[in-house]
């Protein structure tokens, strides 16, 4: 099998990369992703990258990518209901051959489709691909072949600010996006969201209001505000826009301003499909930080694609609506496991 250099396109058998540390021979640029043990190979971790980032001219957090990377890689959750629950798989086969027989159906018949069950389940139990750190491997690529693209904190920081003092300011408007997790509003800020829809984007404690001079004052003075949430589906979600619907201290908003939840909520749980996952599976935070909350299902804000991501929000705040999301994709529309191609 041979596996593509993503800096130099040079071509290397499994073995020669395993003689150099993963290190290609030609140029000795370090490796990422060791396909037979990932289950996908650098060339596919670049284009989920390109993808991510729009070929380069959006920003992004390694969450995201780390959500791309899964997506490209592939789920199968039949597999993975076949490998947790097989007294139930295994059972409901039986069950259907046992029904099959009391209705009568010739024994042959029930026997053949027993057996291509079996056959079917089995197969998928031998091509099972074990769960991949997609976390790791979106850091380890970042650093291996630096973007320049990778969300930080500092971009959180008031546009003018930096080194050159250029840039321009963003405007008070009569609408305010409240985001549930920092993260996510350094990642509006990166990719100047404020600025291209006239709405100031902060967070949880006033995260990232030092971008806006005078946003305080504005806040308490202009009646008929429009603030809009938005948060991750998850018990978390919903009691972040009930502190915000409280007016807490730190956002202190004039009395007539109106609160709209944008989403993620439960009507988006069809339309999200794939991405639902167990909160305790929630990227870069484990059960114990979920806390008792970590019991049940949701979406994360970082789930979406961000290209596609940035888009409906833009919408959903010009419009003063919830998201609008697009139907659930085909399964394994544009996965493509790019487990072992060499890029070529």
């Amino acid at each position: 099998m041979a596996v593509r250099c993503v800096k130099c396109n040079a071509d290397s058998k499994a073995k020669q990369l395993d003689a150099t540390g993963w290190r290609c021979p030609a140029c000795g640029h370090r490796f990422t992703a060791r396909p037979r043990i990932d289950g996908i190979s650098d060339t596919a971790l670049k284009r989920s990258l390109d993808k991510v980032t729009a070929g380069g001219t959006e920003k992004y957090l390694p969450e995201q990518f780390a959500y791309e990377i899964q997506r490209r890689r592939g789920r199968n959750q039949a597999m993975a209901f076949v490998r947790t629950r097989p007294w139930l798989t295994w059972g409901g086969t039986l069950l259907a051959a046992v029904l099959l027989s009391v209705l009568g159906v010739p024994t042959t018949i029930v026997l053949g489709i027993t057996l291509a069950l079996a056959a079917v389940w089995g197969l998928r139990l031998l091509t099972w691909r074990k769960p991949v750190d997609a976390q790791r491997l979106a850091r380890q690529f970042e650093q291996n072949n630096p973007s320049g693209c990778l969300v930080t904190p500092t971009e959180a920081s008031p546009p003018g600010s930096g080194e050159d003092g250029a840039g321009p300011m963003p405007a008070l408007t009569d609408r305010v996006l409240v985001v549930q997790h920092k993260r996510m509003v350094d990642f509006f800020h990166a990719n100047s969201f404020d600025l291209h829809h006239a709405c100031a984007v902060i967070g949880p404690g006033g995260y990232g209001a030092g971008r806006y001079p005078g946003l305080a004052e504005h806040l308490a003075s202009t009646p008929g505000l429009s603030v809009m949430v938005l948060h991750e589906m998850s018990p978390q979600g919903s009691a972040f826009v009930r502190h915000v619907e409280g007016n807490p201290g730190w956002l202190a908003f004039a009395e007539g301003t109106q609160v709209s939840d944008l989403g993620l909520n439960e009507e988006h749980r069809a339309l999200l499909g794939s991405e639902v996952r167990d909160l305790s599976d929630f990227q870069g935070r484990s059960a114990s930080a979920l806390g008792t909350e970590a019991r049940g299902s949701g979406v994360e804000l970082a789930a979406l694609a961000p290209v596609l991501f940035l888009g409906l929000v833009g919408t959903a705040v010009a419009d003063g609506m919830p998201l609008v999301l697009p139907p659930p994709a085909p399964a394994n529309s544009g996965g493509g496991g790019g487990g072992g191609d060499s890029g070529g």
